[in-house]
């Protein structure tokens, strides 16, 4: 923490050098266990039930009573794009180009309500320079006291999280995190340095490591651990199997003092919630972290199916992200969607998400029935879903997976939003293709949104939340 953020603690403690200082030093979470205690020990010691409701679900409770008698008015539809709004959550979901060496990538920013910049996987090797400059254009042009926020960097970012060890989601982290550094970072998250293997990119996993270990120690955020610390070397000779998850069971992740109680992992967002729901193979399932069966990391999709699971909340907006989770059992990964369906319901709830990230930019191999159902159930309400595909991932979206979100009207008003079509990829007169970055933003303090597509023509729908 900064010298001048601690004169600010201090004096917000009413200036008693006996008032603890509760807030996380931003040390590294540890790679290896520093105690034998598992997740399991820990969430039997809390005597909780499934239904057990935190301080955080009450608040987000109360505030969805309070918006319960407010009439839903999205305002004038916007004919511009999107920009950060004091007071609301603004996502942005890239475009990314192919690059001279065509190479696959996804990347999102999510904006706070006051302003705090997260982001959600930061693309290839050569999308560092989009995601930069985007970061830099809300930085300096829209998150700025001219609107209402607090004066920023330019590359001020506050969290960074990383779904799974593939160079399409985490290969810009040398050229974004180490040649040209980021500012105000709080936390790194990602799965972990467990159950490696081939099925990774190691050339991206030894220099994410060696970043983590070194010069961003004080910001890593393993979610899971293993009981030796993996080496930062391409050619691991075994797998550092997981031997537990607590980065699931550590409450607000900025505050020290509830990492005892076993409650469910999240950040604190400008007054949103980002929650975590898991992450390598393991799931909170509202008392405890479960965890799969065993299997290998030795191809693509094994990988995929390790990817970190989460909810962004706020007000009674809520949108799911999971990277490429895997939802089949093809032979080359397990169906790790069932298993989040199995484990994690209750995260959920009967209504499901507003919006849902597509797993695997819109590949066959996720969006699977058991998965669907659970996040958008054909209830007859709206929801939207968005998938993240660049030029380079060929044939999407595929046909199965616009028919599994699309079907028997399953969206209600709601669409399937793209990035953009490849060739090969399944076309739908229901499905929106922006040629470009998609938008999502709350209205009223999330009691409703807006999507929207930016390309050469600006789209915009506006929507009730489920809620």
């Amino acid at each position: 923490m900064h010298f001048l953020g601690l004169i600010l603690l201090f004096l917000l403690a009413g200036c008693s050098s006996d008032t603890p200082n509760t807030t996380r030093p931003l040390e590294a979470f540890p790679d290896a266990m520093s105690d034998t205690k598992t997740t399991k020990d820990v969430s039997a010691d809390l005597g909780k039930s499934k239904d057990a409701v935190t301080t955080k679900d009450s608040e987000d409770l109360k505030s969805s009573e309070d918006l319960a008698v407010t009439p839903f008015e999205p305002g004038p539809t916007p004919t511009k794009k999107l920009q950060p709004k004091l007071g609301e959550i603004t996502f942005y979901q890239l475009e990314l180009p192919p690059g001279l060496v065509p190479k696959l990538g996804e990347a999102g920013i999510i904006v706070g309500p006051k302003g705090s910049i997260a982001l959600l996987d930061i693309g290839n090797t050569n999308h560092d320079d989009e995601v930069r400059e985007a970061i830099k254009e809300l930085n300096t042009k829209w998150l700025t006291p001219e609107f209402g926020f607090a004066q920023r960097d330019p590359l001020q970012v506050e969290w960074i999280i990383l779904t799974h060890i593939h160079g399409d989601h985490i290969g810009g982290f040398e050229n974004l995190l180490i040649k040209e550094k980021l500012t105000g970072v709080k936390g790194i998250l990602h799965r972990g340095f467990v159950n490696l293997g081939p099925g990774m990119n190691e050339q991206n996993y030894e220099v994410f490591c060696d970043a983590m270990r070194g010069e961003y120690a004080a910001v890593n955020m393993p979610i899971c651990v293993s009981a030796e610390s993996a080496p930062c070397d391409r050619n691991l000779l075994k797998a550092y199997k997981a031997t537990e998850c607590k980065g699931l069971l550590m409450g607000n992740l900025l505050d020290s003092t509830d990492d005892s109680k076993g409650e469910k992992s999240y950040i604190d967002f400008d007054g949103a919630t980002i929650e975590l729901v898991g992450a390598n193979a393991h799931f909170h399932d509202g008392i405890k972290v479960v965890k799969s069966p065993d299997f290998p990391n030795l191809t693509g999709s094994q990988e995929n199916a390790r990817s970190l699971v989460g909810i962004i909340k706020f007000g009674k907006f809520r949108y799911h992200f999971g990277g490429d989770l895997h939802g089949v059992n093809d032979g080359k990964g397990p169906d790790m969607e069932s298993f989040l369906v199995e484990s994690s319901s209750g995260f959920y709830g009967d209504l499901g998400m507003d919006v849902i990230h597509s797993h695997h930019h819109g590949r066959k191999t996720s969006s699977n029935p058991a998965f669907v159902d659970m996040v958008a159930p054909n209830d007859g309400l709206s929801r939207n879903v968005i998938a993240g595909i660049s030029l380079t991932h060929l044939g999407s979206p595929q046909e199965e997976v616009v028919k599994a979100w699309q079907d028997n009207g399953r969206l209600g008003e709601g669409h399937l939003w793209i990035t953009r079509n490849t060739p090969g990829g399944a076309t739908s007169s229901q499905m929106i293709n922006a040629d470009g970055s998609l938008a999502i933003q709350t209205v009223q303090g999330g009691r409703g949104y807006w999507m929207q597509g930016v390309g050469d023509e600006i789209i915009s729908k506006s929507y009730e939340s489920v809620r």
